[in-house]
């Protein structure tokens, strides 16, 4: 029985959980924030009771680990919905759908990152250019081109009008204008010319 002006707060007896990853899609993701967006009436009754008690309790949010892992236990069964971001925006948000039934639901999300590839050719003797040194201006974020001539800078920060500077020795350096969309993967492809 409940006393007049207490809300009843049932038992939480679920055995039922959601267990996942949070990853770019080859690596974890620490301290991504992971969000339950709906679920089923059970869980909104809960997470309401829970706020009237204590405003700043988030039973709705966790934060990945160093692994990337997340987890809640002890849900009511029905269908969730996640969504999963990293601070900043060098990462696109990312969502999915878990459902819960009498054991652990696992969900994986991938957070698509913000990336610069692209190729680097050389005009003398024309082909892949190795160890051509590629820069952000702006942010600095650098990398070096393979054998065969390619890069890969990733994740950096969404822009438009960056500036990627290219250069080797022996080569004239060279500079190209791109813009780079949240979540997205954008090619550039570079030719410097021989000094």
């Amino acid at each position: 029985m409940t006393r007049p002006g207490f809300l009843a707060i049932d038992r939480i007896t679920h055995a039922a959980s959601i267990s996942g990853r949070v990853s770019d899609g080859s690596n974890p993701l620490a301290g991504a924030e992971v969000v339950i967006t709906d679920g089923p009436a059970a869980w909104k009754s809960r997470v309401a009771a829970l706020l009237r008690g204590g405003p700043n309790a988030r039973p709705d949010r966790t934060i990945s680990d160093l692994d990337g892992f997340f987890g809640w236990i002890d849900l009511p069964a029905g269908i969730y919905q996640l969504k999963a971001s990293l601070a900043g925006d060098r990462y696109a948000t990312a969502t999915a759908s878990a459902t819960v039934g009498p054991t652990l639901a696992t969900v994986d999300v991938v957070l698509a990152p913000t990336t610069l590839t692209g190729k680097v050719s050389a005009n003398v003797p024309a082909g892949p250019l190795a160890m051509a040194r590629v820069r952000l201006v702006d942010s600095g974020e650098s990398t070096y081109t393979s054998s065969g001539g390619t890069f890969t800078i990733s994740p950096v920060e969404p822009g438009n009008n960056r500036t990627v500077e290219v250069s080797a020795p022996r080569y004239i350096t060279a500079t190209a204008q791109v813009t780079l969309q949240q979540g997205q993967s954008t090619t550039s492809a570079i030719t410097l010319t021989h000094s």
